[in-house]
């Protein structure tokens, strides 16, 4: 899942994720190894999930192409959702925060998110509804992308 700051993609994953037994991870929780750059180890771990059958969820920013093409080289099957919101209802949410530094990662997020092309696999849901109805949404729309267990070769959702 990716988003900009704001858009509420760590809420929404950890319920996506709750709801369909999946494990779960935000990239910035990763423990950073300065020898690597992102996507790497994210990359190994949704990989590592697909071998052994585990569905995913992860949320990471995924902003440029670039970064999903890397994400993808890694395991050709990801589905990306993208949460989109209107800026100036990000701007409200993130002053909600009172946090300055988000405030600033916002606009520079907003200045580099290239949205997702034509011919990646991948939807874009309006993320002014609540979570809950966010996780109904996605669900309704990638359904048919969540493998049954006994199809642990069919895509994962990310």
């Amino acid at each position: 899942m990716m988003g900009v700051a704001g858009t509420g993609t760590r809420t929404v994953a950890r319920l996506l994720a709750r709801h369909l037994t999946a494990s779960y991870i935000d990239v910035r929780d990763m423990a950073p190894d300065h020898r690597e750059p992102f996507p790497g180890p994210l990359s190994r771990w949704l990989s590592e999930r697909r071998r052994d059958g585990v569905f995913a969820v992860a949320t990471c920013p995924a902003l440029t192409r670039r970064h999903r093409d890397l994400l993808r080289s890694g395991d050709p099957g990801l589905y990306f959702i993208h949460l989109s919101a209107g800026r100036d209802l990000l701007v409200r949410r993130v002053r909600r925060l009172r946090d300055a530094t988000a405030a600033a990662l916002l606009e520079a997020q907003l200045a580099e998110l290239e949205p997702l092309h034509d011919d990646e696999e991948g939807v874009v849901i309006d993320a002014t509804a609540t979570p809950a109805e966010l996780v109904q949404r996605i669900l309704a729309v990638v359904s048919a992308l969540v493998p049954a267990p006994e199809h642990p070769d069919r895509p994962m959702v990310t």
